[in-house]
């Protein structure tokens, strides 16, 4: 019964928030902020350490309100914007219920896993990428699953030493191709953050060159993939994958690109912006697609009113931990961020002279380093987002500054022992996370700063050039 009671307090909050982004009452603001408290009051036991950890030092930090300029405005900032990234996660739970017994969503993940060793590290990391965009962590689940079933000792001709390898490449494949979602999903909890904490941020300026960045890395990966591996061991050169349809995967991509093309038509149209719009239609794809994968059975409709009454609570609660660390973190950046004095922080940088280009990668390593103590990424983001707004004080375009503090969020993820994804996959492949961070993924992470960089001083010129 607390279970239910909790998510509906979640599903309350998503539609106070909606209500409040398209109508501008602070009453809904309040219901929103009365039932996610609700939530953590009911759910507190069952969190982890770190969702406790965050949710405290979000309660502590309006100790600090007394030190901002407009403590009534700063709270209620803090209190909107952590609604309003809780209410994303319950809308995209929608999606993830229809895809979790979809069998197109599985043959996806069937052909990913099925394929030649040229090719199976590139579709894994892209797939992880594309999958993960509705799934989010549940591609991890799904793919990890796969990867770990798959690779057994027959399958590697009985030789240990082509079973470790199999899976130290697959679960990087895993881990690189999802830890790129920051940078370029308009389905991420990081894009949601970026348009919402800097000013005059373009999406449709920024969304291509995060694309384009993911793209980038992810083909780094792949390239030292092959350099480390050049040469397959005798039973993969002789591996005869299985012949499967790829329909199922461009059925999934056309699904993507259709919420997001309306998402698009609607903040084109319509008062509410991207992310807003992805919340809208994420309940509305998700309950349309568990209705049809029904209509065949007949009785749709009540089908999809079980699995939705029933599934849907469960799908929610899971994310108790995830919903209370996003919360947390942006209660508690936005309001240490807003301490900060700005005046005071533009000067130090100047004293210091880290300006445009650096200042961007500055910050990105910044982010990357503090994961490593535990320090999520959301709160770092928040605050640096906060601190370096407007991005023109500091010769920075809010494109680019978007990017730096993204990629920083990327290689977070991809370099922390304590990150979630990489927790996930340390389960599934029964690795300990140390070594996929610090002794698979090392270089890789060092490649990657080096690359962003130079990607980074590359669009500095170009955007400020347009």
């Amino acid at each position: 019964m607390i279970n239910i009671l909790s998510a509906l307090c979640l599903i309350l909050t998503m539609a106070a928030t909606v209500c409040y982004q398209l109508l501008g009452d602070t009453f809904y603001m309040l219901c929103a902020a009365i039932a996610t408290i609700a939530f953590f009051a009911m759910q507190w036991s069952q969190m982890n350490t770190t969702a406790r950890i965050l949710l405290g030092a979000a309660a502590s930090s309006t100790l600090l309100l007394s030190l901002t300029q407009d403590p009534l405005n700063t709270a209620a900032t803090a209190l909107s914007r952590a609604c309003y990234f809780a209410t994303f996660l319950v809308a995209l739970t929608f999606l993830r219920l229809a895809a979790k017994h979809s069998m197109m969503v599985s043959r996806c993940g069937e052909l990913v896993v099925n394929q030649p060793p040229a090719l199976r590290y590139g579709i894994i990391s892209y797939a992880s990428y594309i999958v993960g965009i509705v799934l989010n962590f549940g591609v991890i689940h799904l793919l990890g699953q796969m990867i770990a079933k798959g690779n057994t000792l027959e399958s590697a001709g009985n030789l240990i030493r082509i079973q470790e390898k199999r899976r130290q490449r697959m679960s990087l494949a895993l881990l690189r191709g999802f830890a790129v979602l920051p940078l370029a999903s308009p389905f991420s909890i990081t894009m949601t953050l970026m348009l919402a904490a800097i000013p005059d941020l373009n999406w449709l300026k920024l969304l291509p060159i995060g694309i384009a960045t993911a793209a980038m890395l992810i083909l780094l990966g792949w390239i030292l993939d092959y350099v480390q591996n050049p040469h397959p061991a005798p039973i993969e050169a002789q591996y005869k994958g299985l012949t499967l349809s790829w329909l199922p995967a461009w059925k999934f991509l056309a699904l993507i690109l259709s919420i997001f093309s309306l998402a698009a038509l609607i903040e084109r149209f319509t008062p509410a912006n991207l992310s807003l719009a992805i919340i809208i239609l994420s309940p509305v794809f998700g309950i349309l697609w568990i209705y049809l994968r029904h209509y065949r059975e007949g009785k749709a409709c009540k089908h999809t009113y079980q699995q939705v009454k029933l599934e849907l609570p469960h799908e929610i609660i899971g994310l108790r931990s995830e919903i209370s660390i996003m919360t947390g973190a942006c209660f508690f950046g936005i309001i240490i961020a807003d301490t900060l004095p700005h005046d005071t922080l533009v000067q130090l940088v100047e004293v210091v002279h880290i300006t445009g280009t650096p200042l961007a990668i500055t910050a990105c390593v910044l982010i990357t380093l503090l994961s490593h103590i535990g320090l999520n990424p959301i709160v770092t983001v928040t605050i640096i987002a906060s601190v370096l707004t407007p991005a023109e004080s500091f010769e920075l375009s809010p494109e680019l500054l978007a990017i730096g503090l993204m990629s920083g969020w990327c290689l977070a993820m991809n370099s922390s022992p304590v990150a979630i994804p990489t927790l996930l996959i340390s389960k599934i492949t029964d690795c300990l996370p140390r070594i996929i961070t610090y002794r698979w993924n090392v270089l890789y992470t060092l490649l990657s700063i080096i690359g962003l960089s130079a990607w980074l001083s590359v669009l500095n010129s170009t955007l400020f050039s347009l």
